[in-house]
């Protein structure tokens, strides 16, 4: 069961804007330039062995999903893999209560869920799938008027152990945009900022231990 979500960033002011309500977007397409790690060339993807994609210029939001059998002792274990795709000695972590970050960006009306973030898109969230698309997946995904697919990802990034929010807004491949939460809404309640160095770690196997006190 989900117990965590974790935001990996390369400096504190990026953990502070978070904390504050602030969402830092790339389109989906973005990430089709950068390095293996955060990058992928399947982004968005309606198969993975044919070069077709959709919906490229949506805006997403990633974080990481920590579960239950990855705590211990009020240490998380996470993949080394997923610390190395953050260079630099500012690194930080902004870590959430699942279901409070998830009650702070959402809520249900009349039986329908509605977003607390500042947009007149329609916005999708939740884990990502990991898994080969098959041809009935492709063919669900060229009909289907949603961002399903970008829920969807090769096996090989497993270890992301992803979270998304997903606007159906139109940005371009190389911009950015910024969302916020509702009415001044911040996290600063249910957040907690932990620099990423030696006094915060632990290194075991192909594993790292982010220490919670």
């Amino acid at each position: 069961m989900e117990k965590y979500l974790i935001k990996f960033v390369e400096k504190e002011k990026y953990a502070n804007n978070l904390i504050a309500g602030m969402f830092f977007m790339h389109s989906a397409g973005y990430y089709h330039k950068l390095e293996q790690g955060q990058g992928d060339i399947r982004e968005g993807a309606l198969s993975h062995t044919a070069m077709m994609h959709k919906n490229l210029g949506c805006p997403i939001y990633c974080m990481y999903i920590a579960y239950e059998e990855q705590c211990e002792d009020g240490i998380i274990w996470v993949d080394k893999k997923v610390l190395s795709d953050f260079k630099g000695d500012d690194r930080h972590i902004v870590i959430f209560n699942f279901n409070d970050f998830v009650n702070r960006i959402s809520k249900t009306e009349n039986g329908k869920l509605k977003s607390k973030i500042e947009t007149d898109r329609a916005i999708s969230f939740g884990s990502v799938i990991y898994k080969y698309i098959s041809f009935d997946d492709t063919k669900a995904f060229f009909t289907q008027n949603n961002n399903d697919h970008l829920f969807v990802k090769h096996p090989f990034f497993s270890h992301q152990h992803e979270f998304r929010i997903v606007i159906d807004d139109r940005i371009g491949k190389d911009e950015s945009k910024t969302f916020y939460l509702k009415n001044g809404l911040t996290f600063s309640d249910i957040a907690t900022k932990i620099r990423l160095d030696s006094s915060h770690t632990i290194a075991k196997c192909d594993e790292i231990g982010i220490i919670l006190h």
